[in-house]
């Protein structure tokens, strides 16, 4: 077992190696970046780097895919194109599987939430 000062080795097993080098192939990276002549120490700065540079590249993918969605949205109810995540039109119109429905924030505060809370009261809101 290795003896450990604060989260690095001074004195690394082979087991240390052998589980350092299954979570750098978790990770995606290939083991042939470490090198037997490095010491522990540096091998876990260089995994560090690599969880870094991992994090980086998960955040930038969900970005991406958040920005897919985040533009060209158009309302339901007035027809006008918008950016953002939009707003859930219920009870004025109703999402299916095939047409996730949005509408804008004009609609929303105009005509959504006014027929909330008529369904919810029974009587109409001016």
């Amino acid at each position: 077992m290795a003896i450990k000062m604060g989260k690095y080795n001074l004195c690394a097993t082979k087991e240390d190696w052998e589980n350092l080098y299954k979570e750098v192939k978790s990770l995606g990276f290939d083991v042939k970046h470490f090198k037997k002549s490095q010491s522990f120490d540096s091998a876990l700065v260089q995994l560090d780097i690599m969880k870094d540079k991992k994090e980086d590249e998960m955040e930038k993918e969900i970005l991406l895919q958040a920005k897919d969605e985040f533009e060209n949205n158009t309302c339901c109810l007035c027809g006008l194109e918008f950016i953002g995540w939009g707003n859930n039109p219920y009870p004025l119109h109703e999402d299916t599987d095939d047409n996730p429905n949005v509408c804008c924030n004009d609609c929303n505060y105009s005509k959504v939430v006014p027929a909330r809370i008529e369904e919810i009261m029974g009587e109409t809101i001016k």
